[in-house]
């Protein structure tokens, strides 16, 4: 036996059992550590700049805005794809960007270029340029009761404030109308004091910078946003403005303000009850199970807080999906070290079915590691790749602890044949491992964000095909060595299957000679058919060719005689 590093942890004693704790102790670390999320981490190579200009209109932003910002930045370096939007109000342009780019020199580049533009309008805002951050939603929160909806969006913004503070990465509020106060002008009011809607308007501009350009809902009507200098009633109420003789007034002398919910917006309904939808997000970089510990605690403790009238659900949970995937694989797991004991004790000692099966979890264990140290995930994609890939580990190690037995059988030592078995079966083993991973190589050619979020699967097939590996000729021929060394008779195949393959092995050879004897026989005799049948084809011509030649002699006599 030559001393290579099979030879060396078969010789020594306690390798396989260290390098066993190893595996499990290093598959538990993994474990924790490894983020657990509903995709694989990519990335979207995109920069967005928005620029706001209020009261402008579509054709203004587009003339003044979004055609000097294309042309400064449409050719930047590796810039794939412009894509701009012109609202009301609002210029928007979206940057895509080659895959693998350096995203901050992109940024950095993007604003040195933005910055130098000088026609931009003077009433415009700055420009706002950030990269894009993707987020993935983990649920929804459903907000429903009897109350108005003035306090179901104070408590969903109680909530959303709680939840932020908590850990969650971002929040979006739906289901509830903005609110927009309206001042009603009183005509009369307008007429002594000499003024018009229009100069009212102009006239509280500066305090209120978020006019729309159709800031009437009729002609006495003038409509505000809340989100502005001065967002409460009576804070307009009190603005004052001059009318043309030179008198001062505050626009509650001539105007009521109030304020209402947008009409032009959706409302939120469960049950027939008004309801506020919380959609929870997370960055890719945390991890959705305990985003989700972190969700269900703090809607449980504020739910108790709240009066009866008030019912917080969480339903649409991305997690449960991830649960549901775990206890998949777990129970695939542990079915398949059901059927390694059972289909295995028919044919191999007891010890060393035990130590296969033993196996399926080191194997998984070392692929958590792997997967650990080469940044990945644990994810819906990771998981399907586990899955299926559990076959592939018990096939590997039934392959060699079957030939370490055979070997073991044919009279060699319990250290011979370990070392011989996992020699023999090495090249067959890693040689079906290297086309598995050839056939799933090429898709790390796929790019974009669909072979960012793939490549997944090839990752996990490496991983695992290293660890059954690491597991098959490390770590298995040490333990069935050992299991060899201690057979005892309890330790013996108690129902022993081989014995009748055997005798199936020699019948089925037999009738194989008999067939291969009959077979010859069978062709033998077609050949001499063949002959017989070319044989007698030939005398029949022949006979036919002098029958005829004789007919024709008796035809000329005839006629000569005549």
């Amino acid at each position: 036996m030559s001393l290579n590093i099979i030879s060396r942890i078969l010789n020594h004693k306690t390798a396989p059992n260290l390098f066993l704790m190893l595996m499990i102790f290093l598959g538990l670390f993994a474990a924790k550590q490894l983020n657990t999320q509903f995709f694989p981490n990519y990335s979207i190579d995109y920069v967005s700049i928005s620029i706001k200009w209020s009261g402008a209109s579509t054709k203004d932003i587009e003339d003044s805005i979004i055609k000097p910002l294309e042309n400064k930045v449409r050719y930047l370096d590796k810039v794939k794809s412009t894509r701009s939007t012109a609202r009301e109000g609002l210029a928007d342009v979206i940057l895509e960007y080659e895959t693998g780019t350096d995203m901050k020199n992109a940024l950095n580049e993007v604003e040195r270029e933005v910055n130098a533009i000088t026609t931009f309008p003077e009433e415009s805002d700055v420009p706002v340029i950030k990269l894009i951050t993707p987020f993935e939603q983990i649920g929804l929160v459903l907000i429903n009761g009897s109350s108005n909806e003035n306090q179901l969006k104070n408590i969903a913004s109680s909530l959303r404030d709680q939840l932020l503070s908590n850990g969650i990465d971002k929040i979006e509020i739906d289901g509830y109308r903005k609110q927009i106060i309206y001042i009603d002008l009183d005509p009369i009011s307008l007429l002594s004091n000499k003024l018009d809607p229009e100069e009212v308007a102009i006239k509280i501009k500066p305090e209120i910078k978020n006019i729309p350009s159709g800031i009437f809902q009729n002609n006495n009507v003038v409509q505000l946003r809340t989100f502005s200098k001065k967002e409460k009633v009576l804070d307009i109420e009190n603005i004052e403005i001059i009318n043309k003789d030179g008198g001062k007034l505050k626009i509650k002398d001539i105007a009521s303000v109030y304020e209402t919910f947008s009409e032009k917006d959706s409302q939120g309904f469960s049950n027939g009850q008004k309801a506020i939808t919380l959609k929870i997000f997370r960055s890719l970089g945390s991890d959705v199970l305990k985003n989700t510990k972190i969700l269900e605690s703090t809607v449980n403790e504020f739910q108790a807080k709240l009066n009866n009238n008030i019912n917080i659900q969480i339903y649409d949970l991305s997690s449960q999906l991830i649960r549901d995937r775990i206890n998949l694989l777990l129970k695939n797991g542990l079915g398949g070290l059901v059927l390694v004991l059972l289909i295995l004790f028919l044919f191999l000692k007891l010890k060393v079915v035990i130590w296969v099966a033993i196996g399926i979890p080191a194997a998984i264990s070392v692929t958590l590691a792997i997967m650990l140290l080469t940044g990945q995930s644990i994810n819906m994609i990771s998981l399907f790749a586990l899955i299926m890939m559990l076959g592939i580990i018990v096939d590997d190690s039934i392959v060699v602890a079957e030939h370490i037995e055979y070997q073991s059988e044919l009279g060699k030592s319990p250290s011979e044949a370990a070392y011989v078995g996992a020699i023999r079966m090495l090249g067959p083993v890693t040689a079906a491992s290297l086309t598995t991973i050839a056939g799933f190589a090429p898709v790390f050619l796929i790019s974009g964000v669909i072979g960012q979020v793939i490549e997944a699967i090839p990752l996990v097939v490496i991983s695992v095909i290293i660890a059954s590996l690491f597991e098959c000729f490390f770590v298995l021929p040490g333990h069935i060595k050992m299991a060899l060394i201690e057979d005892t008779k309890n330790s013996r195949k108690i129902l022993n299957l081989n014995k009748y393959l055997e005798i199936f092995k020699r019948k089925t050879d037999l009738e194989i000679t008999i067939q291969s004897k009959s077979t010859a026989r069978i062709q033998e005799m077609h050949i001499m058919m063949r002959h017989l049948e070319e044989e007698l084809i030939w005398f029949t011509d022949t006979l036919l060719t002098e029958m005829v030649h004789q007919v024709e002699t008796l035809t000329k006599l005839d006629w000569f005689y005549r």
